[in-house]
C-alpha cells in the first residue's frame, strides 16, 4: 500500500491528535502541495510521520526537493529585481539630499557662527558678575563666621537649622545575595523558563516578574528560559543575558552553564538529524508542537549572541 494511501486512511484528524501536526500541514504534505509548504517543516514533521506510523517518506523529500530546485532560478530572478528597485530608490533619496545640502550649507554656516559668538559673549557675561559678587561679599562672610550680631559665639549647626544631636538616618538594608549552592534570577520583565530532569522526566514552570532566590538544582539538570533578558548572580559574580530567544542551560559543578540548542536536544534524547545543504537545522518532536517557522529562524541568532555575552563576561 502506497504510504500517503496509508496515512490518508488513517485520517488527518487522527493524525492531527496524535502526532499534533496541524491539520493544513498534514493536508500539504498528503496532497503534495510543495509551494504551500516550508522545507523547514518538511525535515521536522517527515520524521515524525516516520517513526508514528512506520512508513517511509524519503521519496517525498526528494519530489519535493527536484520541485525546489526547478523553482529556485525564477525566485532568485525576484530577488534580484527587488533589490535593483530598492538601490534605485536609495540613489534618488541621496541625490536630493545632496540638492537640499548644497542650497542651504552657505546660510546654515553663517547662523552657526553667529549662535557660537552669542554662547561666548553670555559665557563672558555670566563669569564677569559672578567673581564681581563674589569679591563684594566675601569679607563679610570671614567677618561674621563664628560671631552672632551681639558678639556672642554663633553655632553653624542653629544657623542652618539643624539640630546638633539629630542621628543620621539609618542606611537601607543591603539587597538579599544568593548564598553558596543559591542562584538568584533578576528578569527584565514577565520571565518564564523551566526546570526539567531528564532521568525523571519531572518539569516545572514558572514565571516571574520580580527578582527569585532559589536553590540550584541537581546535577545535569536542564532549564530553559524564554525570550525577556535576564541576568543570573551567583556569589562571587553574575552574568547578563539579553534574550531575544529561547536560552537553554545545564547544571554542572554547583552552576549554570549555558549550552546550544543542539546539545539540549541531546540531553533530551532526541536525535537531531544533520543540516541539509540549505543551512536550517531539522526540527523535533519538541519543535513540531510550537511554531516551527519562527523556531528554527531564530535558534542560530539566538545562541551566537549568548555566545558573545558569555566570551565578554569571561
Amino acid at each position: 500500500m502506497d504510504c500517503l494511501e496509508k496515512l490518508q486512511q488513517i485520517g488527518i484528524k487522527k493524525i492531527n491528535q496524535e502526532t499534533r501536526i496541524s491539520v493544513g500541514v498534514l493536508e500539504n504534505i498528503l496532497e503534495k502541495r510543495f509551494d504551500k509548504i516550508q522545507r523547514v517543516w518538511v525535515v521536522g514533521f517527515l520524521p515524525i510521520l516516520e517513526r508514528q506510523y512506520g512508513v517511509d517518506l524519503s521519496w517525498w523529500l526528494e519530489e519535493y526537493d527536484a520541485y525546489y530546485l526547478a523553482h529556485q532560478d525564477e525566485k532568485q530572478a525576484s530577488v534580484y529585481r527587488i533589490k535593483e528597485l530598492e538601490l534605485d530608490t536609495q540613489r534618488q533619496k541621496y541625490d536630493n539630499f545632496q540638492s537640499l545640502f548644497q542650497r542651504f550649507s552657505i546660510k546654515k554656516a553663517l547662523i552657526s557662527i553667529g549662535v557660537l559668538l552669542l554662547l561666548v559673549l553670555m559665557v563672558f557675561l555670566y563669569k564677569f558678575f559672578s567673581d564681581s559678587e563674589s569679591e563684594s561679599v566675601g569679607y563679610s562672610i570671614v567677618e561674621e563666621h563664628g560671631m552672632d550680631a551681639d558678639g556672642n559665639k554663633s553655632d553653624i549647626y542653629s544657623q542652618l537649622g539643624v539640630n546638633a544631636n539629630e542621628k543620621e538616618p539609618e542606611p537601607l538594608p543591603p539587597l538579599p545575595m544568593p548564598k553558596e549552592g543559591e542562584v538568584m534570577i533578576t528578569p527584565k520583565g514577565d520571565l518564564w523558563f523551566q526546570i526539567l530532569n531528564p532521568n525523571t522526566q519531572d518539569k516545572q514552570d514558572k514565571t516571574i516578574k520580580d527578582t527569585l532566590i532559589m536553590p540550584i538544582p541537581e546535577e545535569g539538570t536542564l532549564i530553559i528560559f524564554g525570550h525577556k533578558g535576564f541576568s543570573l548572580t551567583y556569589k562571587d559574580g553574575s552574568k547578563e543575558y539579553d534574550g531575544g530567544g529561547p536560552i537553554r542551560f545545564i547544571v554542572e559543578n554547583g552552576r549554570l552553564r549555558y549550552i546550544k540548542y543542539s546539545d539540549y536536544i541531546k540531553k533530551l534524547g532526541i536525535t537531531q538529524p544533520k543540516r541539509d545543504f540549505q543551512g536550517s537545522a531539522d526540527t523535533t518532536l519538541e519543535e513540531a508542537t510550537d511554531d516551527a517557522s519562527n523556531e528554527v529562524k531564530n535558534e542560530e541568532q539566538t545562541e551566537e549572541n549568548t555566545k558573545t555575552e558569555e566570551d565578554s563576561s569571561n
